[in-house]
């Protein structure tokens, strides 16, 4: 069976490396990107089963990216979870336009995340 993949999208050098080495820790084969375009590109190229991406991010915000790639049939299948700092209310319409699978309020607990994507045993 091949790894699963996540590509993580945050322009935050910290966020990006964190959530790396804790994707990669149990397993998981980690891409990531600083911009929403570079992680278009990526997603694009590399197809990972899931994408992690900041709702705001330079060049191509999350919402952006997630519904270019959520309205591709090539890359539909990829699941989406979006990370916002801002009230998870006040983002819904953005979030239901964008069909993103989930969206998530930074900060948040790496189990919580792991759930939210079925990787908890």
């Amino acid at each position: 069976m091949e790894k699963q993949s996540v590509l993580i999208i945050d322009n935050n050098d910290v966020i990006r490396g964190n959530l790396s080495s804790r994707f990669n820790s149990i397993g998981m084969l980690t891409i990531t990107a600083e911009d929403g375009f570079e992680g278009y590109s990526r997603a694009c190229k590399e197809l990972p089963n899931f994408l992690l991406a900041s709702t705001l991010l330079p060049n191509v915000n999350g919402f952006k990216l997630s519904y270019l790639l959520k309205h591709d049939e090539r890359y539909e299948k990829i699941s989406i979870i979006l990370l916002t700092s801002n009230d998870i209310l006040s983002e819904e319409k953005n979030f239901k336009a964008c069909k993103a699978n989930y969206i998530l309020k930074k900060p948040f607990k790496f189990t919580e995340l792991k759930k939210i994507m079925g990787l908890v045993e």
